[in-house]
């Protein structure tokens, strides 16, 4: 198992390390307008998974959701090609955000387009920024609520992963060579086209 990957599931609080001020480390997005318009177009349907590559992160970023905790560029990349891999339709609009000195807040919302059925569920993120990358992100959600509507809308696509998917997300963030050898399988099964070429090994 890569060090990188933690089997923290707690929740890690922004510091001032994670977290330095907004205002000069935008980079090339300049403002928080220019942050929120990024993630409203790298979640809009149909998203190219190519969009979370590892170069949008710092290299010793921290990345929180309610499944796992990851550290680094590569393992946080690697968990959103996955899901992206196995959900190439899921989407996220992105309603409305805050900021203060350090932290950027944002609501959105998951999004099963061009599935069975079609679900939201409602997300708050809060990211810091660090040379116009992203440094710290933590998200919340009801982990309950999305694992229905994944399965309700896109099910028995991958029914060995779906038969425990939240326990396969969570291992997803902890277990490097687990999620790269799912990504793989994806990809020999030609259900993501755009991800035909290996990213990693």
């Amino acid at each position: 198992m890569s060090e990188l990957f933690s089997k923290t599931k707690t929740t890690t609080e922004p510091s001032l390390a994670l977290c330095p001020s907004l205002n000069q480390n935008y980079g090339k997005y300049k403002t928080a307008e220019g942050v929120f318009q990024w993630l409203q177009s790298i979640w809009q349907y149909k998203v190219n998974p190519k969009s979370f590559g590892p170069e949008i992160f710092t290299p010793d970023c921290l990345l929180v959701d309610p499944f796992a905790t990851v550290k680094g560029a590569i393992p946080g990349s690697i968990y959103f090609q996955l899901l992206f891999a196995i959900f190439p339709n899921l989407s996220g609009p992105h309603y409305s955000y805050a900021v203060n000195q350090n932290e950027f807040f944002v609501n959105w919302a998951f999004e099963t387009t061009g599935g069975k059925a079609d679900h939201t569920v409602a997300a708050v993120d809060i990211f810091c920024m660090k040379d116009g990358l992203v440094n710290y992100r933590l998200s919340t959600f009801d982990v309950p609520a999305l694992i229905k509507a994944l399965l309700s809308a896109y099910g028995e696509t991958y029914p060995n992963f779906e038969s425990n998917l939240g326990e396969n997300l969570w291992r997803a963030h902890v277990d490097q060579e687990f999620a790269i050898s799912a990504l793989n399988e994806v990809k020999q099964r030609s259900v993501a086209p755009e991800l035909s070429e290996p990213v990693y090994k």
